[in-house]
């Protein structure tokens, strides 16, 4: 019985993950959405931290696939 807990335990936890990821992941996409106006119908978002304004829009720039920038 012991190991039946433990398992059904792990499996809570791993539907309780994967529905906050979820959660997460849309939350994600309609920041996106809201901030630049534009649609996003892929699924890759790059992060990129310590740039400057002038960097992060001259990247954005300079990268063919690059359809936005948000910069905070």
């Amino acid at each position: 019985m012991t190991i039946f807990k433990m398992t059904s335990t792990r499996g809570l936890l791993n539907l309780a993950l994967f529905c906050w990821i979820g959660v997460t992941a849309v939350h994600a996409l309609t920041g996106f959405e809201k901030l630049t106006d534009l649609d996003y119908r892929g699924n890759t978002y790059y992060s990129i931290r310590n740039l400057s304004l002038h960097e992060c829009q001259g990247w954005c720039r300079q990268e063919p696939e690059c359809a936005a920038a948000a910069f905070r």
